[in-house]
């Protein structure tokens, strides 16, 4: 009886992986910037996981935790917040598919931290006058 490699041709089989893992193909389309690997491994947060120690493993994370996130708010320029395991991501979407990864804004403690700072700076009695 012949295998199934044997029936099918290279082609087909490349298909078939693809099928099998489709993150493995959705995570070419994402690509990091160095200043996020940066954030991730020199940001100081606390994870409930374990941080990675090398910059590969840093950005098969943060593509990973991009495809598996949820969307949590429109930032400026047409960028997106997403959440994944307590971790903060700023994306940017193209039309062509591709995501680009641009900044980590931490975990929750730390990006309420942030979010807090800056909205009373901007919302404050003395800018407010200013106006």
């Amino acid at each position: 009886m012949p295998k199934l490699a044997e029936l099918l041709d290279r082609k087909t089989l490349e298909d078939l992986r693809a099928l099998v893992r489709p993150e493995e193909k959705a995570e070419e389309k994402v690509s990091v910037t160095a200043h996020a690997v940066d954030r991730l491994l020199n940001g100081g947060f606390r994870f409930p996981s374990e941080v990675p120690r090398t910059r590969e493993a840093a950005e098969r994370l943060l593509a990973r935790a991009v495809l598996k996130g949820r969307f949590v708010r429109k930032c400026a320029g047409g960028a997106e917040e997403v959440c994944w395991n307590d971790l903060y991501l700023v994306i940017r979407r193209f039309p062509d598919g591709k995501i680009v990864v641009l900044t980590v804004n931490g975990d929750r403690a730390w990006r309420g931290w942030w979010v807090k700072k800056e909205t009373y700076k901007r919302f404050s009695a003395k800018a407010l006058a200013a106006l």
